[in-house]
C-alpha cells in the first residue's frame, strides 16, 4: 500500500523520503517490496532502517507519521507519533479511529486504498498548516488521553462510579 501510494506522491513532491523502521521478518515479502520500488524508480526515496532504538529522534525529524496497516490493535507507535507532533496518516482498521479522529488529530484512509492514502500525504505535505495543527491536536490527544496520569485518573473515575452504584443499591 505505502508503495503504491508512494509512487504518486513522490510523482507530486519527488524529494519525499520515506523512512521504514522495523525487523525485515518476511524476507521473500521484503524482496517483492524491494523490486517494486525498484520497478516505480523509487529506490532512492525509500530507507529501509531496520529494528532500532533511536525511534523518539527518527520521529522528531520527520515530517509525517504514516500508517497504512490492513489490520492493527492498539497501536503504541501511532501514539508514539502523535506524542511527537507529527500529523499522522494511518488506515481506518481496529485502534486507529480510537485514536484518530479524522480532520481533527490526523488522518484516517479506508484500508487498501492506496490512492487515499497518497492524496491524505500530499495533502499534509501540500498545507503545513493543516501539518501543524494535525500534529498540535494529536500531541494533545496525547496529553489528555494516554498518558499514564490520564489513564490513572480515567481508572479511579471508573473505579469512582462503581463504588457510587454500589452504594445506591
Amino acid at each position: 500500500m505505502l508503495v503504491e501510494a508512494a509512487a504518486e506522491v513522490c510523482g507530486a513532491h519527488p524529494s519525499t523520503v520515506f523512512l521504514v523502521v522495523g525487523r525485515k521478518s518476511e524476507w521473500e515479502h521484503c524482496r517483492e517490496l524491494e523490486a517494486r520500488i525498484a520497478s516505480l524508480g523509487l529506490t532512492a526515496n525509500f530507507k529501509f532502517l531496520g529494528s532500532r532504538e533511536d525511534v523518539f529522534s527518527i520521529l522528531r525529524m520527520s515530517d509525517i507519521f504514516c500508517l497504512p496497516s490492513r489490520s492493527e490493535g492498539f497501536s503504541n507507535a501511532l501514539i508514539e507519533a502523535m506524542a511527537c507532533r507529527l500529523p499522522c496518516v494511518a488506515t481506518d482498521v481496529g485502534g486507529n479511529p480510537e485514536v484518530l479522529t479524522h480532520g481533527e488529530s490526523g488522518l484516517l484512509t479506508p484500508n487498501e486504498d492506496s490512492v487515499a492514502l497518497a492524496r491524505a500525504l500530499m495533502q499534509l505535505l501540500s498545507d503545513p498548516g493543516l501539518a501543524s495543527r494535525l500534529g498540535a491536536r494529536g500531541e494533545s490527544v496525547v496529553q489528555s488521553r494516554f498518558t499514564s496520569q490520564a489513564m490513572m485518573n480515567t481508572l479511579v473515575g471508573v473505579y469512582q462510579s462503581l463504588l457510587t452504584a454500589k452504594e445506591r443499591r
